[in-house]
């Protein structure tokens, strides 16, 4: 086990169902960041694709990043924003997050006309 994925190991687990799986998040607030991986169904279906067949039917990185995004909503931060995501170890994506407000918009200020 990487030391990446082994830093999730006692972290409690929360369901993110979305249309093609059912998502197991791994979320460390503290550090802005959580594993998101396939259900364990599929993903000891996709190791054995992998490894028998020789195929990697990893679901694409977008639907990772949709769970992350669904869950990050769901737990009460529907306004954080998904800053990265990479493939840790096949079926197991790292999310780095922001929940940082964005900075309000700079105020208007008049117009400068020119006389005609």
């Amino acid at each position: 086990m990487s030391d990446s994925v082994q830093e999730y190991s006692f972290v409690d687990v929360k369901y993110v169902t979305m249309p093609d799986d059912t998502y197991r998040v791994f979320d460390k607030p503290e550090a802005n960041k959580m594993l998101v991986s396939s259900s364990i169904a599929s993903a000891t279906a996709q190791s054995l694709r992998a490894n028998l067949m020789l195929k990697n039917d990893t679901p694409p990185k977008a639907n990772f990043e949709a769970a992350a995004s669904e869950y990050l909503s769901s737990s009460g931060r529907g306004d954080c924003r998904i800053t990265d995501s990479y493939l840790l170890i096949a079926p197991q994506y790292e999310v780095k997050y922001d929940c940082t407000p964005p900075a309000p918009p700079p105020k208007k200020r008049g117009t400068v006309r020119r006389r005609t």
